[in-house]
């Protein structure tokens, strides 16, 4: 092969990495975690945030799900700045961000040894991948694009450090490592990554002491990382309880031994997709066991122990297979041993893919080098076939709707589909409202309870389920029928997550509800309990005293209503809200001078506030 030809081999494969993935730049609606981490953020719509995202995790979601990851949010922050919040510009940058990865992944399984032919194949596979087409289409999976992207930055240069290009390139394999880490808290584990290189590179001269300081660098910045999660969040990693899990359905309820027992019996079903492509889904089937002596859970352990074994074994000579294999341990390891909601996910398996592409690609070059030509072109056939499935999954991942069908169809059991399904009810509820057709919200509302009781069946201590079914009852009001029903779901949301002051909130307005539907003050009095426990929980907040003020107006008492507002302002707790709230209600109790006063600071911080503007037209004049 001419020198130009392999020169080209890096474009090639990003080609194919664009082209296979491409039906991403088609669809206009975000999905699943892409509501609350980009749709409804607020943090990433201003620039200007950019630096505090560096000491506020709190910008990692619309949602209170605090994570430190910044290096993720700065950079959905420029893409909705490139596109006023549109689709497209987050589409392209993850598509482009793949077909770096996928010229990366062959640039570095070259420098550790695998010939041209292995690692042009391998990183032809992983570009066009189905399996890699949820971290590509999903916005919010970013995080798992960047990781490897920082992954294979830091591998490259590491190389170049153990050919003895020195500091410069342990530099920058400490950045690749920043990049990592501040895209997803996994990339803690990368150090032990390029150790494995420096293994695999040093042979019989590997010098431990010598690893380590070259590795120095990059494993401060992950150890920095640590010491900042720790300042930020409390916590630097995560500990789980080793029994008494409650509830293996849910990431909290999920002990360690049952985790590892659940984990075993599924992770091989991605392993095999790597090879089969079939059965993709954005909420795949679990089967949650508690027994670690369960025989499919010993047998799954056991089949990935022996691949990883005779990887290990045939590849003692080749550093391209110790490295990957050691990539894909690091990738897969915090999501097998740390319980989340959904135990797997095709997107978290991104870096791990890479990880096989990168450990098989000395055999690839191999088994394409002694191919007789029909045999290339079979090879080249099933290349273009798997960019055909990503294309077709690709498809389906751009429309919400088909998505959530197609996993109900994988999964009939999935209650996340069911939860999301609901939310595209509410959606087309909103959409609705905006046209002033009542009769289409209430049904498109009615649809998403009957979605959310189906959902809440299947997992009755997911909290999101509950929370969704309270707000949705109190948006149909007390007129509809089963209004009643968003008390039991408030108050079991709480006892899942007692110190949630949002959960009390939400009991708040569950108790207002029944007040209306009853007429009986008891309830009111207990809404407003509800809002101000609050305040023994977490920092006073304006919205505390806000959720109290509407359970006192929902029952007619004013005075009260504009008490508890007046107290929020007196705290200091004067957000322009709480102002507007205040407003509207004196100006129902005929203190017109003074709801103009509130309505000028208002619009002084938030000069375009529509209501406030509507608001001060209807004041009577002084």
């Amino acid at each position: 092969m001419s020198r130009r030809a392999v020169r080209a081999l890096p474009l090639i494969v990003a080609a194919l990495a664009f082209v296979a993935h491409a039906s991403t730049l088609l669809g206009t609606a975000f999905l699943y975690d892409d509501l609350h981490s980009v749709r409804d953020n607020a943090a990433i719509r201003e620039l200007a945030r950019i630096p505090s995202f560096f000491w506020d995790p709190d910008a990692f979601s619309d949602l209170p799900a605090p994570m430190y990851r910044p290096v993720l949010v700065a950079s959905l922050s420029l893409c909705h700045a490139a596109g006023s919040g549109a689709r497209f510009p987050f589409a392209l940058f993850d598509l482009l961000v793949h077909a770096a990865c996928a010229a990366l992944l062959l640039d570095v399984a070259r420098r550790l040894g695998a010939s041209v032919r292995g690692a042009f194949v391998a990183a032809a596979l992983f570009a066009v991948h189905p399996l890699a087409a949820e971290a590509v289409h999903m916005i919010s999976a970013r995080s798992d694009q960047l990781l490897l992207l920082g992954a294979l930055v830091a591998l490259r240069a590491q190389i170049a450090v153990a050919r003895g290009r020195g500091c410069p390139a342990m530099l920058v394999a400490a950045g690749g490592v920043a990049i990592a880490c501040g895209a997803k808290e996994t990339g803690v584990l990368l150090p032990g990554v390029l150790v494995a290189a420096e293994v695999g590179l040093g042979g019989a001269q590997f010098r431990p002491l010598r690893a380590v300081r070259r590795v120095g660098p990059a494993l401060a910045i992950a150890l920095g990382y640590l010491l900042a999660r720790r300042a930020l969040l409390g916590v630097a990693t995560a500990a789980p309880a080793l029994t008494g899990g409650t509830d293996p359905t849910t990431g909290w309820g999920r002990d360690l031994v049952t985790q590892l027992a659940t984990m075993g019996a599924s992770l091989p079903r991605l392993f095999a997709q790597a090879l089969v492509p079939v059965g993709l889904a954005i909420d795949p089937p679990v089967h949650f066991e508690r027994d670690p002596l369960a025989l499919g859970s010993l047998l799954g352990w056991a089949s990935l122990a022996l691949l990883f074994a005779a990887g290990l074994r045939a590849g003692r000579r080749r550093p391209a297979v110790v490295v990957g294999l050691a990539l894909c341990a690091a990738i897969c390891l915090p999501w097998v041993v740390v319980p989340l909601n959904a135990p797997l996910g095709e997107h978290r398996f991104y870096g791990a893919l890479a990880g096989l592409a990168l450990a098989v690609s000395p055999w690839l070059g191999a088994v394409a080098r002694r191919l007789p030509r029909p045999g290339r072109a079979a090879l080249v056939a099933a290349v273009l076939a798997l960019g055909g499935l990503s294309t077709a999954h690709g498809s389906v991942l751009t429309d919400p709707q088909r998505a959530w069908d197609a996993a109900l169809a994988v999964n009939p059991e999935s209650a996340s589909a069911l939860q999301s399904l609901a939310q595209l009810r509410v959606d087309a509820a909103d959409a609705a409202a905006r046209a002033g057709d009542a009769a289409a919200q209430r049904t498109e509302l009615l649809r998403a309870a009957a979605l959310l009781d189906r959902a809440i069946a299947l997992r009755p201590n997911a909290p999101g389920a509950r929370r969704a079914m309270v707000l949705l009852r109190c948006r149909l009001g007390p007129q509809e029928r089963g209004a009643m029903q968003a008390v039991p779901h408030a108050e079991v949301a709480r006892s899942l997550q007692p110190k949630s002051p949002f959960r009390r909130l939400e009991q708040s307005a569950a108790y207002t509800l029944a007040g209306q539907v009853t007429g009986d003050p008891r309830w009111f009095d207990a809404a407003v309990e509800a809002a101000l426990s609050c305040l023994e929980i977490r920092e006073a907040k304006g919205l505390v005293f806000r959720t109290a003020a509407a359970a006192r107006e929902a029952q007619g008492d004013l005075d009260a209503a504009i008490a508890l507002l007046d107290e929020s302002v007196a705290r200091g707790l004067d957000h322009f809200e709480v102002r507007y709230d205040r407003a509207r209600l004196l100006l129902r109790a005929g203190r017109a001078a003074d709801a103009r006063r509130d309505l000028a600071a208002v619009l002084a911080a938030e000069p375009f506030h529509a209501g406030a503007r509507a608001l001060l037209h209807a004041a009577p004049p002084r």
